[in-house]
């Protein structure tokens, strides 16, 4: 027999599967609830925990406006999805619905007016596989029960009121890929327990209020692609370990103002990165100049940092490198070289800013080999002679600074070059 068929009337009772005489719940078939994006308006019915059997319930994309009644409870030990993303829903998030829920898998009410605290009855949910709770107003710490959920895979709940530290037992949850919580106000250390998720591919912690150092322990995780701990309040040195990640893309550490130190060459020289920024730290020597043969970096930012010496040939070699932005730093001699080196990458750059900083030296003929430039900015240092002609090369040229320098000359007509791509009139600051 089909076990979700509705039963026949009995002279006992009434043919509504839902309902006794008594009021009591006799039997529910029903085991999927989905209406999402139906303009569904007002409360959620707190009738909806007599579905005994449901297992999921996709309210999701509605105007619902009330808070999340905690009669949802009945279901918790039946329910394994529950959508509640992008409605109006207030209030806190009633521990009734996660006590004893150990088949719940997927949770997701992103994008509400939750408040409150997060339960330690999350703890239970010992099926759960992607917690989703961010663009919401929740506060409070993360409960330490968050370590139970060995099955966890995505832990995402990015711009609330969250505070406290990342807790140690997360450590404990092995299955987890994915821990997304910036724009919080988090304090406290990166925990070291991190390097122990041995398939954690993502994390993103920026905008907190993180302190101590990024953890050395990090370069045992042997998948990991994306770290973001910008916006913080790091400091000590960039641990070498991390050179032992081959499969990391991307190491953003930037506006951490107690970062110093060098930056490892076990870094840069790492084949997938795409991007080294910098700025806003402490670190300092010379910029980086070892880097994998076959790099993938399109990008170096290193403005407002203290770096010293000058732009090393080895950066005008990066194939895919399109933005270099130096900004506000004591570099000083001629950063681009009179003669590019052979297959220099002045074809690919799109951004290239060096504002700023004790630059020095005439400004090279080989400029013009720059030609998909869009913004050339050299304003604000000790350049000096004439402005070659070959500036006319870059007929991509959107903007050009070269303002509060010691430039005797420019070539005739420079301002009234157009952008090659839209027509549109070049943007120019030549004098103070």
């Amino acid at each position: 027999t089909d076990a979700t068929a509705t039963p026949p009337p009995t002279e006992e009772g009434p043919s509504d599967p839902c309902s006794r005489d008594d009021g009591a719940v006799a039997y529910s078939p029903i085991r999927s609830l989905v209406m999402p994006r139906n303009g569904l308006l007002g409360a959620i019915p707190s009738e909806l925990g007599l579905l005994t059997n449901l297992t999921v319930l996709d309210l999701s994309q509605n105007v619902l406006a009330s808070t999340i009644p905690s009669q949802l409870g009945r279901i918790s030990q039946s329910l394994e999805r529950l959508h509640l993303e992008e409605n109006g829903l207030t209030g806190s998030l009633p521990p009734e619905l996660f006590a004893g829920a150990i088949t719940l898998q997927k949770l997701t009410i992103s994008s509400n007016g939750l408040t409150g605290r997060l339960p330690t009855s999350l703890g239970d949910c010992e099926s759960l596989q992607r917690l989703s709770i961010p663009a919401n107003q929740i506060s409070g710490s993360i409960p330490t029960e968050i370590g139970r959920l060995s099955k966890l895979e995505s832990m995402v709940f990015w711009t609330n009121k969250i505070t406290g530290s990342i807790p140690t037992e997360l450590g404990n949850c092995h299955s987890l890929h994915t821990y997304s919580s910036p724009d919080n106000a988090m304090t406290g250390p990166l925990p070291t327990e991190l390097g122990r998720l041995k398939n954690l591919t993502i994390v993103f912690a920026y905008e907190n209020m993180h302190s101590g150092q990024i953890p050395s322990e990090l370069g045992n995780l042997p998948t990991l692609e994306v770290f973001n701990v910008a916006i913080n309040n790091l400091s000590g040195t960039l641990p070498t370990e991390i050179g032992r990640i081959s499969s990391l893309r991307r190491f953003r550490y930037f506006d951490n103002k107690g970062i110093s130190g060098t930056v490892p060459s076990e870094i840069t020289s790492l084949p997938l990165v795409e991007d080294i920024w910098f700025q806003n730290t402490q670190l300092g020597g010379s910029l980086p100049s070892v880097f994998h043969p076959e790099s993938s970096i399109s990008s170096i930012r290193a403005g407002n940092s203290a770096f010293t010496g000058t732009v090393p040939n080895e950066v005008w070699l990066l194939p895919n490198l399109d933005e270099l932005e130096i900004i506000n730093t004591t570099l000083t001699g001629a950063p681009i070289p009179d003669v590019l080196p052979e297959g220099n990458n002045a074809g690919v750059m799109r951004i290239l800013t060096l504002a700023e900083n004790g630059f020095s030296g005439t400004l090279p003929s080989s400029i013009g080999a720059f030609v998909g430039l869009a913004n050339l900015l050299l304003q604000d240092n000790a350049f000096v002679g004439d402005v070659p002609s070959e500036i006319g090369n870059l007929r991509s040229l959107q903007e050009l600074h070269i303002q509060e320098n010691g430039f005797d000359s420019v070539p005739p007509g420079i301002c009234n070059l157009r952008n090659a791509s839209d027509g549109g009139v070049l943007e120019t600051y030549i004098s103070d």
